[in-house]
């Protein structure tokens, strides 16, 4: 007989099993959802369209006897004295008033059978295509819900003979380690769906399906989330970050493409070369992590380069590697290093321009952030190392503990002492920055490049790469070498995944005009439908707002505007790849 132990655990895989087989259908609920969508839609337009046509027709009759009206002048002279009542003004209405106002009350009763249409079009057109990713969607979730329901079948069978405590401790771990996160995907999905169909999103995921079109031949499906990944659970599924829903995020999305892209196995080979560079304690989901930072940089360029470093990453420095998680100061130096072996050493190119205004940006703001070390060693406490003189970390916020008014006292004081020694002036606080500066691009010059094959050299070679300097400590030469295999693997498939040129950012500066243009200022410039195009438009938007042209929003707006306002015939609206002139791919994504 059962025990009670035996019974309640029993209870709880059974029910546990029944909420994963709930997660199994998930892409099936969302189709079918979107199939009742459609049925509700077509049933409105049909009634929508038998409506117009019978308004038509009697707009017709309205004007046939207008007409009639106006050809017989007795007519119109009888009807003129007809008076069918008096209005609220206590004006009187004649019957002819009433046969020349017909159009008008039939043109309102036309709006107001339009008016429950339009709403409901804006869902269906705002509904997710799922048609010919459903079967990639459903094989990866059943796959993933399979295992687990294998798993805790096993386990009701165990439990059968008996509930020893590793059973309890078996359930506990299928529990956390499997199923919440499972759920976790299910909900992330749907929730997902939600919030883009009710355009929450401001039509960013469907833009990031264009965008995306030109790296992969898999089709992803973008939906807005709490936190940036790969769905888990369903391959080709992209969760978008908050609060990146934006234009300025969309480039961010390619590094998770990046990320499905280290397992497939066409790079095997280059893999392998790029773990060679990298720490022995630098664990496979940390390098697709950094890998996925130098694909969206050798793709996307400046666009990427700065989504992650100005939106993404933290430039304080106080983070630690962690469990598939690199340090954001590392990532930044990848990025960077990516993004310098995209021009020729020394290149006065805009490209350059940008990349190197981006990061003296980034180098500057860790400088500011980075903790002061202390004569007797460890940090200063909380002041910031970068902190203009004087300042004492202005501007940050501070429980009033009394710290101010001692630290203006003491000023006070050394200002009414007779002291020998002046305080530090901001001109000569100007001098030393101007050294440090000196040499720190001393430095960088001065430094030995690293080669292909390892080791130094005295020069970078122009197929070498340059290392990205930016928050670089000692001890941190893997990541400059990481750069160096990371562009060389990229190098040796950019025919399948080429890089973004100097030639291509001719184009970019174009498209720098088109959104300096106002709404209204002149036809608006049409684009080619091409996700090449919407990669120059959110370069030229980022190297704007670097440079001041002119607000986020605005830039923001002008890109969107000029996204919508594309031509047709190349790729249609939300289509990802259609007609995309671009020979890149990628596999399905992660087994």
């Amino acid at each position: 007989m059962p025990t009670p132990a035996q019974d309640l655990l029993a209870l709880r895989i059974s029910t546990l099993r029944s909420d994963v087989e709930k997660v199994r259908h998930a892409v099936e609920l969302a189709e079918r959802r979107n199939a009742q969508m459609a049925a509700i839609s077509d049933v409105v337009e049909s009634s929508s369209k038998a409506a117009y046509e019978g308004l038509a027709e009697l707009n017709d009759v309205i004007n046939q006897l207008r007409g009639f009206v106006r050809l017989n002048p007795l007519v119109e002279d009888a009807l003129s004295e007809s008076l069918v009542g008096v209005a609220a003004d206590g004006t009187e209405v004649q019957l002819l008033d009433l046969v020349n106002g017909m159009s008008a009350q039939v043109e309102g009763i036309r709006s107001q059978v339009d008016a429950p249409r339009r709403p409901l079009v804006r869902v269906v057109r705002a509904q997710v295509d799922l048609k010919d990713r459903t079967g990639q969607l459903e094989r990866s979730l059943d796959t993933r819900c399979r295992v687990l329901t294998t798993a805790l079948d096993d386990l009701a069978a165990r439990t059968a003979a008996g509930a020893p405590r590793e059973l309890w401790s078996a359930f506990d771990t299928l529990l956390h380690e499997q199923a919440r996160p499972l759920f976790v995907e299910y909900v992330d999905f749907l929730g997902g769906l939600t919030v883009r169909e009710t355009g929450l999103d401001g039509r960013i995921c469907e833009m990031s399906e264009f965008l995306l079109g030109g790296l992969a031949s898999t089709r992803f499906v973008s939906i807005p989330a709490s936190q940036s990944a790969l769905s888990s659970a369903m391959d080709s599924v992209i969760k978008m970050g908050f609060p990146e829903w934006s234009v300025w995020g969309l480039p961010l999305a390619a590094h998770e493409v990046g990320v499905a892209l280290w397992d497939d196995p066409m790079i095997t080979d280059l893999r392998a070369a790029i773990r060679e560079q990298v720490p022995a304690e630098c664990d496979d989901a940390e390098l697709a992590e950094l890998f996925g930072d130098a694909f969206a940089a050798w793709t996307m360029g400046p666009a990427y380069g700065c989504a992650a470093l100005l939106l993404r990453l933290q430039p304080h420095g106080a983070d630690v590697r962690a469990h598939a998680r690199p340090r954001d100061v590392d990532r930044a130096r990848l990025v960077l290093g990516v993004l310098r072996s995209l021009t020729p050493p020394a290149s006065d190119d805009g490209l350059s321009a940008a990349v190197e205004t981006l990061a003296s940006l980034w180098e500057r703001t860790t400088r500011t952030l980075a903790p002061v070390t202390t004569a007797g060693g460890g940090d200063g406490g909380g002041v910031g190392g970068g902190e203009e003189p004087g300042g004492a970390g202005a501007g940050a916020a501070h429980e009033d503990d009394g710290l101010d008014a001692r630290v203006a006292a003491a000023v006070q004081a050394l200002h009414d002492a007779d002291v020998t020694s002046a305080p530090l002036t901001p001109e000569q606080w100007q001098a030393v920055e101007t050294l440090a500066s000196l040499r720190e691009r001393a430095t960088r010059a001065l430094a030995p490049a690293p080669l292909a094959g390892g080791g130094t050299g005295g020069a970078a070679p122009a197929e070498a790469g340059v290392p990205g300097g930016a928050g670089a400590a000692p001890g941190d030469d893997w990541v400059d070498a990481l750069v160096t295999a990371a562009v060389q693997a990229l190098r040796d498939v950019r025919l399948t995944y080429p890089p973004l040129t100097v030639e291509q950012w001719q184009a970019v500066e174009e498209r720098r005009g088109d959104l300096a243009r106002a709404p209204g200022d002149g036809p608006e410039p049409v684009v080619p439908a091409r996700p090449e195009t919407l990669l120059e438009l959110l370069n030229a938007a980022w190297v704007a707002r670097l440079e001041g042209d002119a607000g986020p929003d605005v830039l923001a707006a002008a890109v969107t505007r000029l996204w919508q306002h594309r031509s047709t015939g190349t790729s249609g609206l939300g289509t990802s790849g259609t007609g995309s002139s671009l020979p890149h791919r990628i596999g399905a994504g992660r087994q």
